[in-house]
């Protein structure tokens, strides 16, 4: 392995161990083990110069340029937030860190364009990811713990996690990494679907959707095309019936029984608290560190809170604000109209280069094509009702979208290399 490939196959590793499989321990609220969650953060920001630094006399030009509008667009909303006073000017610098993170280590993933499928210890640590989430469904399931429940979390919290949605993204983190890491085959595709459907013990109703998606992509729908089709739409419309009927009684409590009751759930009063921010502060939005993200609770308590008069609200007091960041999407009201059109345009680019380097294979069905398809599915699905995008295992999950995409423009320039030779 080369040095680039070794170091980041070490951060991938670190990122795995302290942040997914064992980061109850290490990065939550109240770690057994402190100082971690400041280790990742420089070990991204070192990942990040020592990718300028490698590739500073042969850096993609278009992802470099891609990367110097997210700095400098979040540079301005930095500057912005301070102006307006949006919080606490500690609050605004750490929320500008967590929401900056994964768009960072995206890019640093398309520029490094690291080979991560010969680093034997990340096999090791995936598969003794594995294992260990193995034993805690079985434990769980064993002592009548996993379906013991309050506001999602474990009653029992003598395990690995103490949240359900930490144990079924942990699932399918590591069921991604294992599929991509290992080599392009309908065995290692069976074996990722059985260690995917292992996180469905873990009943969570956007886990069953994305559990879906995978099973229609990977055994049905191979040849599928990131663009509107009619076949797309149908496929569409099937997943997403689908997944409101095993999450309806989820659907129906936020969405519908909380709202006829005059008593509305935490997470649909977080979109419509986005909606008047939208309407009201045009077109940057209300600032860094505002509203709907972890920083903008406790001491950090957000004043736009109480202007909307969400501190009343179950879950969102100042006293007890456990479901502000229960989702991602409400978070873009910090960053306006502008904001929202430049996140969906981010997607949007990443499908477009997608498709560009999925034709120039000349193949029909590429892995990380379909596995591309899985992990933008993944966020999206989350963030209607997580901030997976903003933690580790978003993290990941950006990091094998970036690994997938250079795999699949390899492919491409290796056959044009070889149909150069012929000629």
């Amino acid at each position: 392995m080369e040095q680039k490939d070794r170091f980041f196959s070490y951060f991938m590793i670190f990122t795995l161990i302290v942040g997914v499989i064992f980061g109850k321990f290490f990065i939550s609220e109240y770690p057994i083990v402190p100082g971690f969650n400041f280790i990742y953060k420089f070990l991204v920001v070192l990942l990040f110069l020592y990718t300028l630094y490698i590739k500073r006399h042969s850096i993609n030009k278009l992802y470099f340029k891609l990367l110097v509008f997210i700095f400098v667009y979040f540079g301005f909303m930095l500057i912005y937030s301070f102006l307006i006073g949006s919080n606490d000017p500690k609050a605004i610098l750490l929320d500008f860190n967590l929401l900056i993170t994964p768009f960072i280590i995206f890019c640093t993933t398309v520029i490094l364009v690291p080979d991560v499928r010969k680093s034997k210890s990340l096999k090791l640590t995936i598969a003794f990811g594995i294992l260990c989430n193995l034993i805690e469904v079985f434990v769980r399931i064993a002592n009548g713990s996993m379906w013991v429940l309050e506001e999602g979390a474990f009653i029992n919290s003598n395990g690995l996690y103490t949240h359900t949605t930490g144990l079924s993204n942990s699932i399918f983190i590591l069921a991604l990494l294992y599929l991509y890491i290992h080599k392009e085959s309908k065995k290692h595709i069976i074996y990722f679907l059985l260690i995917l459907c292992t996180g469905l013990f873990a009943a969570r109703s956007k886990f069953f959707g994305i559990c879906a998606l995978s099973v229609f992509l990977l055994l049905f729908f191979q040849r599928i095309r990131l663009q509107l089709s009619v076949k797309n739409i149908v496929t569409g419309i099937i997943l997403l019936l689908f997944i409101v009927i095993i999450g309806y009684s989820k659907i129906n409590t936020y969405f519908v029984e909380g709202a006829e009751e005059g008593n509305l759930q935490s997470r649909l009063f977080l979109y419509l608290g986005a909606a008047e921010i939208f309407r009201t502060y045009v077109p940057f939005g209300s600032g860094i560190a505002s509203f709907a993200s972890p920083y903008t609770i406790k001491e950090y308590y957000s004043p736009i809170y109480y202007s909307l008069g969400m501190d009343k609200i179950r879950g969102l007091t100042p006293d007890n604000p456990i479901h502000v960041g229960d989702a991602f999407f409400p978070i873009l009201a910090e960053f306006g109209i502008i904001g929202v059109f430049l996140f969906f345009y981010f997607f949007y680019f990443i499908v477009k280069k997608t498709n560009i380097y999925q034709d120039r294979t000349k193949r029909e069905i590429n892995i990380e094509y379909l596995l591309i398809t899985i992990i933008l599915g993944y966020i999206f699905i989350n963030s209607i009702a997580e901030g997976t995008f903003l933690a580790r295992t978003g993290h990941l999950a950006m990091i094998v979208l970036g690994l997938c995409m250079t795999d699949l423009k390899r492919k491409g320039e290796a056959l044009e290399i070889k149909n150069l030779e012929c000629k």
